[in-house]
């Protein structure tokens, strides 16, 4: 709450998830459409439209045009690749007698999910920016 009256570039996204028609919403915009396009198959590699008004070094969403190209059962494919990792990982630190060892890897396993999953959500429009 303070973050938002006293860092101007917070208050600044915040605002514009809440009301995108007022912030910059060009990668949010991009990655909703690649959805709607794409279907749940896709129009296969090298179909998407998307892909060439989308700039490749966009710093919040690394990929938007994948949707369109390789659908939303591939997509799903990838948060169930995500979720495997992570759940991996954190059974097997489960199991390990080395405390700095069990710390240790299931800190790495809850960083990578958590940024996993906050790069989805922005990208689906679920939550704000970060940063």
């Amino acid at each position: 709450m303070t973050a938002f009256y006293t860092v101007p570039h917070v208050a600044q996204r915040i605002r514009g998830f809440l009301d995108p028609a007022s912030g910059d919403s060009f990668n949010v915009d991009i990655a909703t459409e690649s959805f709607i396009r794409g279907g749940w198959f896709g129009r296969g590699p090298g179909e998407g439209t998307i892909s060439v008004s989308c700039p490749r070094d966009t710093p919040i969403s690394s990929s938007p045009w994948q949707p369109e190209e390789f659908g939303v059962a591939l997509c799903l494919i990838l948060v169930a690749l995500f979720a495997f990792i992570v759940i991996r990982a954190l059974l097997k630190a489960m199991h390990n007698d080395d405390p700095f060892s069990r710390f240790g890897a299931a800190g790495l396993a809850i960083l990578f999910g958590l940024q996993s999953t906050i790069n989805m959500a922005v990208n689906l429009h679920l939550m704000p920016a970060k940063g």
